[in-house]
């Protein structure tokens, strides 16, 4: 009887094999890469978008590999390659203009500061994306809303006062904002407690239109 050996994988097998291992460290460490120097929410999506396309990727040469572990296989691969490399590229150019075509849109929100202390509020501020909003006079339990603003927010949210007694005061929302790719009619809502508590947070318009404050 004879001992057949076995066929050693051809070589490009072996580097799809090798790819889909790879793939999830490396969608991490460009989720690191790309989100370095944000805020926390920012690097949290980077991070989210990363490892995603970590994913995806080792699905992709995965299945490749395990498409190719055999002869008859590899050669249907190989005689169609060019169309798979093809396909391949659309794909990736249709999700890259899929993803970047917001940034081009004009995408408009609104911003919505609400006083949720006891005390009134003069001279109010709110700073956001580098930017300054000046608000004036909030009292207790009101609010005020501002429309037409364009630059995506972003970064966490910071607002100053005068209090009743004349005391300055300021308060920073922990947390960066989340925002959506798509943030047309949306409202970003602030929240002011007190001189130790702020939240805030973005609704899109599918949300903000069911939420009663």
């Amino acid at each position: 009887m004879t001992n057949k050996e076995k066929t050693p994988l051809p070589q490009a097998t072996r580097w799809t094999g090798a790819a889909a291992l790879a793939a999830l460290p490396l969608g991490w460490l460009f989720g690191m890469i790309l989100g370095s120097g944000q805020d926390p929410a920012g690097e949290g999506m980077a991070l989210g978008i990363g490892l995603a396309l970590g994913v995806l990727a080792s699905v992709f040469f995965g299945l490749i590999h395990w498409y190719c572990r055999k002869e008859r296989r590899i050669s249907v691969f190989r005689r169609h390659r060019r169309k798979l490399a093809v396909a391949l590229g659309v794909a990736v150019a249709a999700y890259a203009a899929w993803y970047i075509q917001p940034a081009f849109e004009d995408q408009r929100y609104s911003v919505r500061v609400k006083n949720w202390s006891s005390k009134d509020m003069s001279n109010v501020e709110v700073r956001f994306s580098n930017e300054t909003i000046t608000i004036g006079d909030l009292p207790a339990g009101t609010e005020i809303q501002l429309h037409d603003f364009s630059k995506k927010p972003f970064g966490v949210v910071q607002a100053s006062w005068v209090d009743g007694a004349g005391e300055a005061r300021d308060v920073a929302d922990r947390y960066g904002i989340g925002t959506p790719r798509r943030f047309d009619g949306g409202t970003l809502v602030v929240r002011i407690f007190s001189e130790y508590q702020l939240s805030a947070g973005f609704l899109p318009a599918s949300v903000d239109a069911f939420v009663v404050e």
